[in-house]
């Protein structure tokens, strides 16, 4: 059958796994959780640099718990869960196959001691938060 790559799993780098045309429970495995919160290293486009964090299983409860997986999380939340980064980051998406996984992202350039952006980045700004 016809195969596409998960958009996460492109721009993450976390892997090329297809998503299959099945229900999830037939080829989906289970999540892994680390044992303590885990970084990605930070990777680009033309406009941001990412990051995705691993969240241990006890941690992703908690963010549930906030959430109902259903908003992104604000500084303040991401960093009473423990995750701990310069500034500038935000939550911008919520992958719902895997919710103990948060994606950040931060307009290139961004003084990560302010977590102000530099003036010449204004479409980095557009959209910043809104999707979901």
């Amino acid at each position: 059958g016809a195969q596409q790559v998960c958009p996460l799993h492109v721009r993450a780098r976390l892997c090329v796994r297809p998503i299959l045309q099945q229900p999830p429970s037939a080829h989906t495995p289970m999540p892994h959780y680390p044992e303590e919160i885990e970084y990605s290293e930070k990777y680009f486009d033309e406009t941001y640099e990412y990051r995705h964090v691993l969240l241990p299983k006890a941690v992703a409860k908690e963010a549930y718990k906030i959430s109902q997986g259903r908003r992104l999380l604000d500084d303040e939340e991401w960093r009473r869960l423990g995750v701990t980064q310069s500034r500038g980051w935000v939550h911008y998406e919520i992958h719902r196959p895997e919710p103990h996984i948060l994606l950040f992202r931060r307009p290139l350039g961004t003084d990560p001691q302010t977590g102000k952006v530099p003036e010449r980045a204004p479409a980095a700004l557009e959209g910043l938060g809104q999707r979901q």
